[in-house]
C-alpha cells in the first residue's frame, strides 16, 4: 500500500515496502509545493528503475538529442507512446530515462474513480472506472494510430510527479499511478485523440470452463460436441453429473481432479461404491455389478454397473483449499491463468474461513469470482497496478486508524452523503443443492425415508442473525434478501450472518473529504482517522476515491 506510515509521521520520501508494494515514490516534500507532471507510456511497459536523484542543484543541462515535439516511430509490436502534460524530457544525467522525451499531448490530468462494496446486496467487483486519456493531435501527428485496434489490450501506464524547472525531475521521482488497458484510440475531433481504458479485471472475461471436443474418450459422445465442461471447486451437495460416454455409462462430475465423490444416487436410492482407478481406460474395464459405480477422481469421472432409472445424483469435493478463498484464488490461477505476481494474496486472507463450494457449467471467470467473493460479502478487482485484490469491510470501530488525514490536508470542508437505514435481521444461506428433486424424482427413497426427500427437495439452508431491538431505535431498519453463500454447514454461515448484523445493523455515515495531493498517500480499505471537527473521535474506512490528477476526494465510511 502506498505510503503507510504511523499517525502523523511523514518521510521526505515515501517509498512502498513489502511484498504488495508499490513501485516507484511520491515525493511528499514536493506534494505540497510543486504542479503535478503527468507521464503516460502507451504500448509495452518500461522496467521501473529506482535511482537516487541528484543532489540538490546539481546541474541537469538540457537534453540532448531530444526535443519536446519528438515522436516515436510508427509500427512494430514494440511501440512505445509517451506523452507528459508540461513536457517532459530526461536530463542527460537520469540513470532511467536519459534524453527520452515525452511530449506535452495530454490535454488533462487523467481521471481516476474507484470504490469498494459497502452492503452484501452490493456488486461483488471494485468498481475502477479509468476513463479516457484526450491527447492533443491539432498537428495530425498521432493520426497513424487513430482507430488503430493494434493499441487495444495493450498497457497504459500513469506516472505521477513533480513538475521542475529548468532542471526536470529524475524518472524515478515519478510514483507508478496505474497500469490500465487500451480499450480504442479513436479520432473524436479534428484536434483531439481520445484513448480508452479500462482496469485489469478485463483480462478475467475468458471462459470459466472448457468445451468437449465430441470426439469419444475424454472429450465426449459427439452429442457434447461444443458444450461446456463442468468445473467443481469445493464441496457441492446433489450433484447432476454430466452424461460423457452413455453407452459405456460413464458420467463426468468436474473436469478438474475431485477429492472425492462421497455417494452415488440413483433417484436418491444410494449406490454401493466398488473403488476408484486412475484412468478411463482403467474405469472402462473394471467389472461393476448392478447398483454399483466405481470413480476416476483423477478425470472426475464416474461409471454405474447398469443404466440408472432415474436422475444420479451425487455429492463431491475437489482437493486443496476449499474456503472462499482458496476458491477464488484457484480460478484466478486455473482458468483465470493469472502467475502469482499478478495477485496480492494478503486480503483474501479477510475472507470468512469454513469449507465451500459451487459448480459452474457456463459463465466467464469475472462471473463466478463474483459469484464466490458476493456469497461472503466480499470485494475483489484489480488495485490501480493491475493486481488482483480482493478484501472484506470490517468494522472500523475495532480497527486502528493506519494513518492520520491532518488539518491541514483537508482542502475543503467535508460533505455527507446519503448512506442507509441499519438492518435489524440478516440471514445466509448455505448447503445449497446443485439439483433440487421431488418426491416423485426420488423415487428410490420416498417411502422408506422422507427426511432425505425433504432435504434433497429444499434447495437451501438459512442462518439468521437478529435484532428486534434495531427496530425499536430505527423504525426504517430494513430486512434484505437471504444472502446466498457457498458454505457447506451452519457454522460459518452463521458466523458471517453473526458479522454482517454487527456490521450493517448500527448507524453508518459516510463523507466525502477532499483531501488533495495528499490522497496518494491513501487507498482504498485503508482505516483512518480525521483531524476535522465533524469527523474527528471516530474510525473511518476507505470506500471510494475521485481522483482527477491532484485533486482527489475520498469517501469515508463508519
Amino acid at each position: 500500500m502506498t505510503g503507510l506510515h504511523a499517525p502523523g509521521a511523514w518521510a521526505p520520501g515515501v517509498t512502498p515496502s513489502g511484498p504488495d508494494a508499490f513501485p516507484g515514490e511520491f515525493v511528499v516534500t514536493d506534494l505540497p509545493n510543486l504542479p503535478d507532471e503527468w507521464l503516460i507510456e502507451l504500448g509495452a511497459t518500461p522496467e521501473p528503475v529506482n535511482v537516487q536523484p541528484p543532489a540538490l542543484g546539481m546541474p541537469g543541462g538540457v537534453a540532448v538529442g531530444a526535443m519536446p515535439d519528438d515522436l516515436p516511430a510508427t509500427g512494430g509490436a514494440g511501440l512505445v507512446l509517451r506523452f507528459s502534460l508540461r513536457g517532459w524530457i530526461g536530463e542527460p544525467n537520469d540513470a532511467a530515462q536519459p534524453n527520452v522525451a515525452y511530449p506535452d499531448r495530454l490535454v488533462e490530468p487523467p481521471t481516476l474513480v474507484r470504490s469498494l462494496r459497502v452492503l452484501p446486496e452490493d456488486t461483488a467487483r471494485l468498481n475502477f472506472q479509468a476513463g479516457e486519456l484526450a491527447l492533443d493531435n491539432a498537428d495530425g501527428g498521432l493520426d497513424f494510430i487513430g482507430g488503430d485496434w493494434a493499441m487495444a489490450g495493450r498497457l497504459a501506464v500513469l506516472r505521477r510527479g513533480p513538475y521542475r524547472t529548468p532542471i526536470r525531475a529524475m524518472y524515478n521521482e515519478f510514483g507508478r499511478v496505474a497500469d490500465l488497458r487500451i480499450t480504442s484510440a479513436a479520432m473524436t475531433s479534428g484536434t483531439r485523440l481520445t484513448v480508452a481504458l479500462r482496469d485489469a479485471a478485463a483480462d478475467l472475461s475468458v471462459p470459466v470452463c472448457g468445451v468437449y471436443a465430441g470426439t469419444g474418450g475424454l472429450e465426449g459422445d459427439v452429442a457434447l460436441a461444443g458444450q461446456s465442461r463442468p468445473l467443481l471447486l469445493g464441496f457441492k451437495p446433489n450433484i447432476a453429473p454430466t452424461r460423457l460416454l452413455a453407452t459405456l455409462l460413464v458420467w463426468q462430475v468436474s473436469s478438474v481432479p475431485l477429492q472425492a465423490v462421497f455417494a452415488l444416487r440413483d433417484g436418491g436410492a444410494p449406490l454401493t461404491l466398488v473403488g476408484d482407478y486412475p484412468t478411463l481406460e482403467a474405469l472402462l474395464a473394471a467389472p461393476l455389478p448392478t447398483s454399483s459405480y466405481a470413480t476416476c477422481l483423477t478425470h472426475g469421472l464416474v461409471r454405474t454397473g447398469s443404466p440408472p432409472a432415474g436422475q444420479l445424483t451425487c455429492d463431491a469435493r475437489s482437493p486443496g483449499d476449499i474456503s472462499h478463498a482458496g476458491i477464488a484464488l484457484a480460478l484466478l490461477q486455473g482458468p483465470g491463468g493469472l502467475s502469482g505476481e499478478r495477485i496480492v494474496r494478503s486480503g483474501f486472507a479477510q475472507l470468512p474461513l469454513g469449507d465451500a463450494g459451487w459448480i459452474w457449467r457456463s459463465g466467464t471467470v469475472t462471473a463466478a469470482l463474483d459469484q464466490v467473493f458476493g456469497s461472503c460479502a466480499g470485494w475483489w478487482g484489480s488495485d490501480r497496478l493491475g493486481r488482483i485484490v480482493a478484501g472484506r469491510l470490517a468494522q472500523p470501530e475495532l480497527l486502528g486508524p493506519r494513518m492520520i488525514i491532518e488539518r491541514w490536508m483537508v482542502t475543503a470542508d467535508p460533505s455527507e452523503v446519503a448512506g442507509v437505514a441499519p438492518r435489524w435481521r440478516q440471514r445466509v444461506a448455505y448447503h445449497v443443492l446443485d439439483q433440487v428433486q421431488t418426491a416423485t424424482d426420488l423415487f428410490g427413497i420416498a417411502e422408506e425415508d422422507p427426511a432425505l426427500v425433504a432435504a434433497y427437495g429444499t434447495a437451501q439452508q438459512v442462518a439468521t442473525a437478529y435484532d428486534t431491538r434495531i427496530n425499536q431505535i430505527y423504525p426504517s431498519a430494513t430486512d434484505p434478501d437471504v444472502l446466498v453463500s457457498g458454505f457447506r454447514t451452519a457454522g460459518p454461515a452463521q458466523a458471517l450472518a453473526d458479522d454482517l448484523l454487527a456490521l450493517h445493523g448500527t448507524r453508518r455515515r459516510r463523507w466525502r473529504v477532499p483531501v488533495g495531493k495528499w490522497g496518494h498517500l491513501i487507498d482504498l480499505g485503508d482505516v483512518v482517522a480525521v483531524d476535522h471537527p465533524r469527523l474527528a473521535g471516530r474510525h473511518w474506512q476507505v470506500i471510494a476515491s475521485d481522483e482527477v490528477g491532484d485533486a482527489k476526494t475520498l469517501t469515508l465510511w463508519g
